[in-house]
Parts: structure tokens; sequence; C-alpha cells
């Protein structure tokens, strides 16, 4: 039976949102069970046996006789003392300066130490200025000493910095070298950085057993490719760095494989005969048989027949490969829709880009550069956002403008005024409207062939009202383009260009549309084929809307620092190889270049389908948006047919007036043969059932293929065994897809996609349980098996909350664990934990079989209980007791002082806070003893004064989760909530959940009811654990600054960096 579609031509109609994808979930059967002394719905499918385990003494043959600083064996220098603050017995040794006009040092000297691998252990903590650099920290350092007390050689040893307030294990693997008999080691600073740091339990022991010590062992490398792209008759080249540590001879091989895993060529070896000397190498892969426009994988690895090497057992080192022709047009102002922000113009246009937007300077070069390369720049003037804030008068931005058009006239025509105003700002409108006539008029004058965009609008998801605001305000007249950023999903990226065009229509403007920045998630990283699709998918629905320019954000980031955009490129900055995306931006560009949009049909059942015409050929890009897979058919020409997925891979056969294609959430781009005459795509009636399938590694799963005489095209891993689908052990562990022609003789009459999901054979869970009456805290570990066997083995924990030496081990041997059941055990730690404090444990799962789950978390303890009655929201604070676990200073989470300086006591600033649930809400109770509080500010801006940010994250400790980001304050004309960030498909803006605020004496109160309805992803039950931190803004007299619980609120806005919360019963 076909089922009806929509056919829409040209523009569309509106669209409405559809519901997001089912995902299917095995909830267990609930068994009660006691942990940290609170009942606990603790959820468990199987009846395994758990045996407890012996742990070994992690801190056997310590040879640092006075670990603990409890005898005369440590030397201090320069004004390092033994303080009374010990993580164990009663003194620790501490370095402390105001500047780095001294060198305070704790020098000890121990023995006997022999050649080859130690482990080495310190317990830190410090205040000193945050910073990835060892260099800026203290440091804990090794030298080696021989026989006749010379020194031989130093290991890089521990280091610390940042504010961290509580004790933290640090361990590096140091070696000896041959004739060392004593190790000195020294804790002081590093260069000159300046504040306290303390040192506890020094452990150093041989590292027997090492992995790192097999010879043949796998080296840890640092790979790129020579550069981003290659052309196809050159050879791919694949440049090596040597680990530091290596010092022994290495050989470097490499195999070169295609989007699906299969190898297309492999390199000759390469030795490295003196490290030492040559870190550098390069492995070479000849082109003979590399496709162009795929996204192709090298993988490398470097091996040594020596003891002495650093190894990591069985890793792999891939980077990612782009072969293209190289452009031979460059041509500017091209008609072209493709357009790339950031990157070199060259490797922009040969990626397709006809277009870029710099920010201006009046560095000539550049333009220039552009124009060589066919890359046509439209220069963006920030002067004109100073100029809308004020921050330079209109005359001197007018003049500035039309100094610049004239400079650069014959070099630059298109130009941009500003960036990203908030229009949504009662009077903005009107006032960028007069910024934007100040600067046409003035870039007129300079060149009246010159084109004017207006700014790129954000935002327009909170206000989707601001382009029409602009336009009211006479907006129109001064700017010959309009401008929008569309950091949204699909549906309202839809939805958002439907009203723009209304807009426009409804006030008789007709001017280009451009989008100067789009991207797959900006605050959240994607999978690298949903980011590949992405491009397909945007760029097509733009197209639709009759969008002119479409500039990716970014052809690479200018950093790879935590929390910025590094995974939004199509190139990788940290080591310039490009992703997926490069190949489905280079794909969809050549095809669509010089092509006309014929069509968008949008099916009844969630499937959206673009088509565009060049030549004798059709163009489209289709996928479904929700609902499970489905076949569809395409009405053709008779010839060659191209199928090209996201990742470049192309499928070539013959069709014959009709094409059968599956529609999946991953979209496609076909090339086919004109028809002679266009019909409506209609249901396929070609299938394989199921629709989607998820099996574990060495697992398989029964297919219903219909019609049965199918070929298949199997992904590298993926076996067809008669009616089943067969995972390999190795496997890679992540989505893939099967696909399956139907043929009658030459022709293909279906090509059809089966979404596959390859699992490891078992999962692990690792979670806090943190205590609510004193009693011990627990971690959780749950075990899921999803293979089609009885498990049995050990798990490992290693616990950071420990009393000894070294981290806690914690073993348990299980058995009988069946298939398709999960099930959990609460392990104790062994010492108290702090709401401020920062665990990682790592939890190892290893079965009979050979089968390895690590999975390795940073556990924050905070308990929230669950109330017998919701508080009442009004500010009192009185139904909350005394009990406030959490406390924010100096030196609790993220920090930057107001500019009159930090909180001279507690009556300047001293917040602490509370957490509350129940089924209905998290109730939140925050206390802020300050002295002067002052908030002018409102909306988007009341983070500017005294108030509250405070985020939230369902997946914790897991970096560039989905995550949210409110605030409230007491401003001028009241209680106001905002929402800064907002989860998937929510609104950001205003938002209203019952919060009271008040000012009593020298405090404010704060009391809100978030309901869980602005949580989703974080279920409400006892053992739900969730990613949560707390900002508090702070403003007396000058700049405001800040003083957080954790951190990842303010920058870098990181999910991994939030505090936690657990829920947890009793009240």
């Amino acid at each position: 039976m076909k089922h009806p579609v929509r056919i829409t031509p040209g523009i569309p109609n509106k669209v409405g949102r559809p519901l997001p994808p089912l995902r299917a979930q095995i909830t267990p059967s609930p068994l009660w069970l006691s942990a940290a002394a609170v009942l606990l719905p603790l959820s468990v499918a199987a009846a395994w046996e758990l045996v407890e385990l012996p742990s070994p003494d992690a801190a056997a043959g310590n040879v640092i006789t006075d670990g603990s600083f409890e005898g005369n064996d440590w030397d201090t220098a320069g004004g390092a003392a033994l303080a009374g603050s010990a993580r164990t017995g009663k003194q620790a040794g501490r370095v402390e300066r105001a500047d780095d006009k001294t060198d305070p040092r704790l020098i000890g000297t121990f023995g006997p130490v022999g050649a080859g691998k130690w482990l080495l252990s310190a317990w830190l903590r410090s205040s000193l200025p945050p910073s990835a650099d060892r260099n800026y920290a203290a440091v804990l350092d090794v030298t080696w000493v021989d026989a006749a007390g010379k020194d031989m050689e130093q290991s890089p040893g521990l280091y610390l910095n940042g504010r961290v307030s509580l004790w933290q294990c640090r361990e590096a693997l140091v070696t000896a070298p041959p004739g060392a008999v004593q190790v000195r080691l020294t804790f002081r600073f590093s260069f000159s950085v300046a504040g306290w740091a303390e040192v506890d339990d020094v452990c150093l022991t041989p590292a027997a057993g090492d992995a790192t010590s097999a010879p043949g062992a796998a080296l840890p490398l640092a790979v790129r490719p020579a550069r981003s792209l290659f052309a196809p008759d050159e050879p791919i080249r694949v440049a090596v760095t040597l680990p530091a540590e290596q010092r022994a001879p290495a050989t470097l091989t490499g195999v070169l494989l295609d989007s699906r895993g299969r190898q297309l060529a492999s390199s000759a070896p390469v030795s490295v005969a003196e490290p030492d000397k040559q870190r550098e190498a390069e492995v070479v892969f000849q082109p003979d048989g590399v496709p162009a426009n795929e996204w192709l994988q090298a993988r490398l690895t470097a091996t040594s027949g020596q003891s002495d090497m650093l190894g990591v057992v069985g890793a792999r080192h891939e980077v990612g490969v782009l072969v293209r022709p190289r452009p031979t047009e460059f041509r500017t102002e091209a008609d072209s829709p493709f357009a790339l922000l950031e990157g070199h113009p060259y490797t922009q246009r040969w990626l397709g880009a006809r277009w870029q937007r710099p920010n201006f300077s009046w560095n000539e070069r550049a333009y220039e550069l552009g124009n060589r390369y066919g890359v046509t720049t439209l220069a963006m003037i920030n002067q004109a956002s100073e100029a809308l804030h004020e921050r330079v008068p209109m005359e001197e931005y007018a003049q500035y403008v039309e100094d610049s058009v004239r400079k650069l006239k014959g070099l630059v025509r298109w130009w941009q005024l500003g960036n990203e105003p908030p229009l949504f700002q009662p009077g903005m409108a009107e006032r960028y409207a007069a910024v934007c006539k100040a600067g046409y008029e003035a870039a007129k004058r300079a060149d009246p062939n010159c084109v004017v965009s207006m700014a790129g609008l954000t935002g327009l998801d909170v206000d989707p009202n601001m382009l029409a605001k602009f336009l009211d305000a006479g907006g129109a007249q001064w700017c010959d383009v309009i401008d929008l950023h569309l950091y949204v999903d699909i549906p309202t990226m839809d939805r958002l260009l439907t009203k723009i065009r209304a807009d426009m229509a409804a006030r008789h403007v007709d001017k280009p549309i451009i989008l100067t920045e789009v991207t797959a998630s900006l605050g959240q990283v994607l999978p690298e084929r949903e980011k590949a699709g992405h491009v397909y998918k945007r760029y097509a629905l733009a197209l639709s809307h009759g969008v002119k320019q479409l500039y990716w954000f970014v052809t690479h980031w200018v950093n790879d620092l935590p929390g910025g955009f590094r995974h939004c490129g199509l190139i990788d900055v940290k080591n310039y190889a490009p992703w997926p995306a490069a190949a489905a931006y280079g794909r969809l560009s050549d095809a669509l270049t010089g092509a006309k949009f014929e069509r968008r049909v949008i099916t009844d059942d969630g499937g959206w389908l673009f088509e565009f015409s060049k030549a004798d050929r059709r163009y489209w890009v289709l996928w479904a948006e929700q609902g499970e897979p489905r076949p569809l058919e395409l009405v053709c020409g008779e010839g060659t047919a191209r199928l090209i997925d996201v990742a470049g891979h192309e499928w070539s056969v013959e069709v014959n007036g009709e094409l059968t294609v599956t529609l999946t959430e991953e979209p496609l781009l076909l090339d086919l043969p004109a028809p002679e005459v266009a019909t409506d795509p209609t249901s396929g009636a070609a299938q394989i059932e199921p629709a989607r399938v998820t099996l574990a590694r060495g697992g398989t799963a029964a297919l219903n293929a219909h019609p049965e005489s199918l070929d298949f095209d199997a992904p590298l891993g993926l076996q067809i065994e008669g009616s089943s689908l067969r995972a390999a052990p190795e496997a890679a562990v992540e989505g893939a897809v099967l696909w399956a022609f139907a043929r009658e003789g030459a022709t293909t009459s279906a090509a059809l996609r089966l979404p596959v999901s390859v699992a490891e054979p078992l999962a692990a869970t690792l979670s806090p349980l943190p205590s609510t009456d004193g009693s011990p805290a627990a971690v959780r570990v749950g075990v899921s098996n999803l293979s089609a066997q009885v498990q049995r083995g050990t798990l490992t924990v290693t616990s950071p909350v420990a009393s000894g030496l070294r981290p806690a081990v914690l073993r348990r041997g299980f058995t009988d664990l069946k298939p398709e059941e999960t099930a959990h055990v609460d392990l104790q730690v062994p010492a108290a934990t702090d709401p401020l404090g920062r665990y990682p444990f790592r939890l190892e799962v290893t079965t009979e079989g050979g089968v390895e789950v690590c999975l390795r978390r940073t556990l924050v303890f905070l308990a929230a209980r669950r109330c017998a009655k919701p508080p009442k929201i009004d500010g009192s604070l009185d139904e909350w007791g005394t009990g406030f676990p959490i406390r924010i200073g100096i030196d609790s989470g993220e920090r930057s002082d107001p500019k009159d300086g930090p909180p001279a006591s507690d009556t300047d600033l001293c917040p602490e806070a509370q957490v509350q649930w129940d089924a209905a809400a998290l109730y939140l109770a925050v206390r802020v003893r300050d002295d002067i509080h002052r908030n002018d500010q409102k909306d988007g801006a009341l983070w500017d004064g005294d108030g509250l940010q405070f985020s939230f994250a369902p997946q914790p400790d897991t970096a560039d989760a989905p995550r949210a980001e409110f605030g409230c304050a007491l401003t001028t004309t009241g209680p106001q909530a905002w929402a800064w960030q907002a989860f998937p498909r929510a609104p950001t803006g205003p938002v209203q959940f019952p919060l009271a605020i008040k000012r009593l004496d020298a405090e404010t109160l704060y009391e809100m009811a978030v309901p869980w309805a602005m949580l989703p992803g974080i279920e409400p039950r006892p053992g739900a654990w969730f990613g949560f931190s707390l900002l508090v803004n702070e403003q007396d007299t000058a700049g405001r600054g800040y003083y957080g619980w954790h951190g990842g609120v303010s920058e870098p806005k990181d999910p991994a960096q939030l505090g936690q919360v657990t829920l947890m019963g009793g009240s």
C-alpha cells in the first residue's frame, strides 16, 4: 500500500515541529537495598552472585621512609615549612610565597632504588592560579642519584595548580636510569606562580608488572596529516611525533581505511633509529586506488622491541584524511551558497566554499589572498557594535566605516555592520537601525557599488520578532542584505525561516537572506557522522527557503581549549585533520553549486526530501526527521545513479526509471538521471526487518529481508551469516550502516539502509551515594550483560576516597550475570567525603572470557534529601533548618574577583545553599550574607550584578553533554529569572517557576522550586544523579565578580566541571 505524501513546491508552508524519536530503554524490576543508611530503590534484574576479593597493598615496597613528614628526613629551604594541617598524622609539607622573589623548597633523599620503572604518588592541595601548564604549578620533582652521591638525571614528577582545597592524590610513572641508588624529591613552585601548596603521604614503589614494560606494545603517538587536504595524484603523508620518554628505536606502520573501515592501502615500515635525536617521522601512503571526496582514516602503530619503551598495549592511533581535486576556477562573487568562517582561503576554496566572513582589519593581504583563491570576503565591522552600545560616538563610527570602505575599495565590496545586536532589549531595534543608517550612508559615500549587510541576528528562538522590530524601525532601507544566526535544531530552523519570510513579505521587504553562522550544535558535541549529516540537512533546508549564502561555523576553530568550539569545525584544530563533515561539505558543494532548487517534499510520517536540478541530473537530499527507517520510491530516468552518504562514500548503480531508498535519520545525497516527467515520491515495498538493530560485539541478530535476493554491503566488523547479522568480536563500538541492494540483472531497483548499533558485551555505570546521617558514603556499581552468554568475572573500583598512602582498591568477584540483565552493588568508601571534593574513581570490569570494560568517573558527593512536604516558597528559609552543605568561598570553585577586590570578610560575602526534592520539583535555598546588594540589570544581563547563576546537566562528568543554565536576581523591579541556555527544544529567555528573593538585614535569601519539567533527562527518583553547579555574582562598588560551588557555569561552560547532586530517600 502506498502512503500519501505532502508535496510543497518552492518556498514551503509552515511545518509543525515533530516529536523527538523514541528511544528504547529496558527498566529492570525494583529491589530495595540499604546504602549509606538510607533506603534507595535499587534497579536489579539479575540474581548475580558476589564474593569479596582481597585487595593488594598498593604501597608495598615504598622506599619513602618519611612520606608523611612525621620524622626529620625533609630539609626546608627558602621559607618552606612543615604545616600542622596534615592529611594523616600531625604534619605535612608546605610551600608558600606572595611573589616569585622567593623559592621555598622541601627536599628529601631516600633509597635504595634500582634501575627501572617506579610509581610515584603524593597527596596535594593548593591555592594557586588555575592553569593547564605544569610550568605554573606546585611540583614534586624527581632527581636520581648514583652511588657517589652525584645527580644523574631528572624525571617529570607530580604537579598541581588551581584552587584545590581538599587533598588530591596524583601519580606519575618515572624511570630510574642504570646506576641509580637513591632518589631526591623536591617540592617547590615552578616559574613565577605564587600562592600556597601542601604535600603529604608521598609514596614511591616499583612499578612491577606494569604493561608499559612489555616489549612489542604500541606506543602513544601524536599523529596528524601533513596537511588538511590532499590532491588525488599525490602521496598521502601522515606526520608522527614519538613521545618524549621514548628512547629506544621504534618502527612505524600504518594502514589507510575507507569510511566503512575497509583497507585501501598500507605503508612501508618506517624506522626511527635514534628517537632522542629524531622524534618526527612521516608515514606515506601511495594514492593508487584511494577514492577522492570520501573521509578516510589512517591507522598507525609504533612498536619497539626494547623494554625501556613507553607504551600502552593495544593502543590505536587514527587520524582523518581527505582527498579532493584541487580547485581550478577562482573568480570572485561566485553564485554559490557555500561559505565558511575561519581558516585559510585556499583551504576554504578547496572544500568548495566561495565566501568568508572575517573580523575586519586593515590588513589588505588577507583580502588579496581571498580574492586570489576565489573566496569573496564579507568584512564584519565590529565598531558598529561599539556604536550600538555607545562605547564610541556615532560620528566616529561612521567615519571609520567610510575610511575603511574607501581604503579597501577594489578589494572588498561586501560589508557587515556589527554582530548579534541584542534586539530583544527594549529600544535596541531603533538604536541599531540608527547605527545601520550611519554606517550604510558612510559606506555608500565611499563606494556606491558596495553591498551592506545588517548584523547577524541570534536568539530568534527566544524572541522571534527581532527582525520584525528592526524592519518596523526603518532598518530595511539601511541594509542590502538580511542576516541571521540559527543555532537551533532543524525543525526550529525551518519554522524561523518561514516566519522571517512572512515578516518580510508583510512589510513588503524583498532582500536577500544570508546565514553567516550555522552549525550542527553549538553547545553539545555530536557524533561526527551526525555532525556531517547536519551539513547535508542545513544547506538543503536553507536553500529551500531561498537563502543565498550559508556560512558554516567553522572551517576550524582558533584553539582547542575545553568549552570552546573545536567540535563545530569541519577540520580538527588540534591536529588539522578533517572530520567526516569536511567530506560532506565538499560532496554537497560539488553537487549543489549551480543547481536550482525544485521542490520540497514532507511526508506524513516525518520524511524530509529536497530536490535540486542541474543539467540532466536531479539531486535529492533526504532523511527522516522522526520515526523508524522506512522505504521511499523515487522516479528517475535511465542510466547511472550515485548514492553518497555523509562521510562521502559513494555507491554507483544502474537504474531504470525508479529507485527505492531507505529514509533514516542520517541524510543521503542522491545524484539521479532526470525523469521525463516528475512525479511524487511514494512509499516503497522493498524493506529490511527489523528497521534498526542493536547487538553486542560477538553477538548476532536475525534479519527478515524482503525481497530475499539482496546484495549486502557491510562495513568492517559486520557480517551476514545466512539470515543473521553478526558483529565480529573486534567490531568498532559505534553506529554503522548495513546496505542492501535489490538487483534485476544489471539494474538496481532498491538501495536499502539498516542502521546498526554495536555495543560492548558489558556496560558499566558508576555513581555516588552520599551519606545523609554521618555513616560512610558509597559508590554504586552497575554491570549490564549485553551479550548472549552468562558472564562471570571481577570488578575493581579504585577509590581516591581513602585513608592509606594510595587510593583504596575495592574488589568483588561476580558469577551468573545472565544475558540482557543488569545488576548493581553498593561499595562503601573507606574515608569521609566532602561536597567540595572532586574524586576521580576508576572502575574495571573483567570477564573470564577476557572482555574488559574500564570506566573513569569524577564523582561529587552531595545529597539532596527527599522532603516530606514541599517548602513554602516565600524566601524565609525557616523550614530548611541549619544544614547547608553547599559552602561557597574564594577557593570553592570558579572565581573572578570584583574590580574592588575579593571579599574582605564573611560579612562582605558568605554564601551557603541546600537542595531538597520531591516528585514535583527540585528545591533550592541559598543564603548570601552580603553587606551590599546591587543589581540594576534585567533580562539577559542579570548576571552583571548581585544574583545567582546555576547549571544542570543530566549526564554528569560528561564533557559537552546537554546542559542548561539559569539565573535569578533581586533587581530594582523585583525578582526575575532567566534561562541563558536550555535543554534541547526548551526555550531560553525569561522563565517562570516558583521563586522568592528577600533582602533581610545584611542577607539576601533565595528560595525556589525548579519543576522537573524544566530539567528533562533528570528522573526524580532516589539514587538519580546529575550535574549541578551554583555561582554567586558579587558587585559592590565596582565591576562584577563571582564565586562558585565547583565550576562549569562561567568559563569554560563545560558540563564535566559541574558539581553533582544525588537524590536520596528519607527526609
